[in-house]
């Protein structure tokens, strides 16, 4: 039989228990290994008590620290930005909440490998023309055609049910499926009528096109007559690229903008001395800052290390910008439940000194004769305060007697690739699709691009393998946690910091995505200005 599950259950990130979509369909209390499904049946009538929509002549301004010289939202990350811009929409999407939601699918139904996936009805694009099923699995295909990240794509196989209705057949079992169809660089596009994917793909979101400058990545974005999902508020947008913090800052004391996202602390502090002219929404996002440890450290090092670095003292120092991590996850979802030692440094010497290490005249550890020195490489292009991250630790550990230098590059690549760090810093959104499997899959899978600090842990292998499989979700978290605590217990990383997601809006400006927690929503159809 086949087992109906929420979106909320679906979701392996968030699901607590298993439970009924709600509206006729009946819970079910028995288990089916083979079989799930999602639907967009029974979602509560949230809508109903929400003020009536209609559309107005405003046109919202907003800046971005992060912006596009390319719109083809298949290729690269570009796909991220579009959304934001309110161009673009997948299959599914993760809510506030990271449970997964259908969003121009209707439903999915997993049984045994296959997932049959129909769409919602009247979902076309900004020229009119309907969204089939047919060129659905054309953008699933092009994307794997021209985007790394989706390679596998082209090892499943696709059928036509209908208009409205396809399979995809995976290899193996794929339980995750409708969180990865979630990545805005799977949304859909009118590929047959574009003429130009890289500066006006012809999308379904509630805006289109203008004008694109690839130069200076600023965009304008008119309303789309043609939205197949209700009213939408604004008749457009100008949205500017302003890399700078202090820039983007001005712009919006100046009211050049009227609303940005991923606010500095000290941006934050300035605008909420203003409450009557400003609002600021403050979320923890699913970005992680964090190190990794090169195995060539010795064991006793990694663990001192990780006993020294405090994390309270790096988000006190960054002002809000992050709370301390325990993981890579956020502690509120069921699998972000490992444990990690408190900042210890009188223990953190008791270790080293327990391996041979001894103070020298320098006043730094060393070790029969030979310095301990650690290297810390950070990178420009990073951003996300990982320099500074580096430099405080660089303190933190010299305080405790390890000497440490600071090696910044340009690109994280130039050691990740080579292997050639002691401590490499690193961030990047942990929980891109509200399960676990990705990130850990990214970082810890043998021989993938992050896995470049020399371990080779085979446990890590088979329950990476379990998760990759495992449809019940407590079981998931269990694994998940379990991977987690791991690379704690072997101090293969440190979790420095979940980053918050801030954003000011102008006084009454609202929809910009502003209580999510992931980088690549933004613009809605119900985004709006104060009336």
């Amino acid at each position: 039989m086949k087992k109906l599950l929420s979106t909320a259950a679906l979701s392996i990130l968030t699901a607590l228990a298993l439970t009924a979509c709600g509206g006729d369909i009946e819970t079910q209390t028995e288990t089916d290994a083979s079989s799930a499904s999602v639907s967009s049946e029974g979602e509560t009538a949230e809508a109903e008590v929400e003020e009536e929509l209609v559309e107005t002549d405003d046109i919202i301004r907003v800046g971005q620290s992060v912006g596009n010289t390319n719109l083809d939202p298949h290729k690269e990350y570009f796909g991220w930005n579009d959304c934001t811009y309110g161009l673009n929409e997948a299959l599914f999407k993760v809510s506030d909440d990271y449970t997964v939601e259908p969003w121009i699918a209707e439903s999915a139904e997993m049984d045994g490998n296959t997932w049959t996936i129909k769409l919602k009805d009247g979902v076309c694009f900004s020229n009119g023309n309907p969204l089939t099923s047919q060129i659905v699995i054309d953008n699933l295909k092009r994307a794997a055609e021209v985007n790394n990240r989706f390679v596998a794509f082209k090892d499943w196989e696709f059928a036509v049910v209908d208009d409205s209705t396809f399979t995809i057949t995976t290899p193996s079992v794929y339980v995750t499926l409708p969180n990865d169809l979630s990545d805005p660089s799977l949304s859909m596009v009118d590929l047959e009528n574009t003429e130009s994917f890289e500066t006006n793909p012809i999308c379904t979101g509630p805006f289109k096109v203008e004008t694109f400058d690839p130069g200076s990545g600023d965009i304008t974005l008119s309303r789309n007559e043609n939205y197949w999902d209700g009213v939408v508020v604004l008749a457009g947008a100008d949205i500017k690229w302003i890399t700078d913090d202090e820039s983007r800052l001005m712009a919006m004391q100046n009211g050049e903008i009227d609303c940005y996202p991923n606010v500095t602390s000290s941006a934050a502090e300035i605008f909420a001395i203003y409450p009557d002219m400003y609002d600021l929404v403050t979320v923890p996002s699913a970005r992680i800052q964090y190190y990794m440890i090169h195995s060539r450290v010795p064991e006793s090092v990694r663990e001192a290390i990780n006993l020294i670095v405090d994390k309270d003292e790096i988000a006190a120092y960054l002002s809000g910008a992050t709370i301390p991590a325990v993981g890579p996850f956020s502690t509120e979802v069921p699998y972000g439940k490992a444990e990690v030692p408190e900042t210890n440094v009188e223990k953190a010497k008791e270790v080293l000194e327990a391996d041979g290490y001894t103070i020298g005249a320098d006043g730094f550890y060393q070790k029969d004769g030979q310095p301990l020195t650690i290297n810390l490489s950070t990178n420009t292009m990073g951003g996300r305060f990982l320099d500074d991250v580096a430099i405080i630790m660089n303190q933190q550990l010299a305080a405790a007697g390890i000497n440490s230098s600071i090696y910044q590059v340009e690109n994280a690549d130039q050691y990740i690739s080579s292997g050639d760090f002691d401590i490499g810093f690193y961030s990047m959104v942990a929980d891109k699709a509200g399960d676990p499997y990705y990130f850990l899959d990214a970082i810890l899978r043998d021989d993938v691009y992050l896995d470049c600090m020399g371990y080779d842990n085979q446990e890590i292998q088979d329950l990476l393998q379990e998760l990759l499989y495992e449809e019940d979700a407590d079981k998931r978290a269990e694994l998940a946690n379990e991977i987690v605590q791991i690379t704690i217990d072997e101090n293969m990383f440190g979790w420095v910091g979940i980053f918050n997601k801030t954003t000011v809006l102008s006084k009454g400006v609202k929809g910009f995505a502003e209580t999510s927690p992931f980088d690549y929503y933004g613009l809605t159809a119900s985004s709006r200005l104060p009336q």
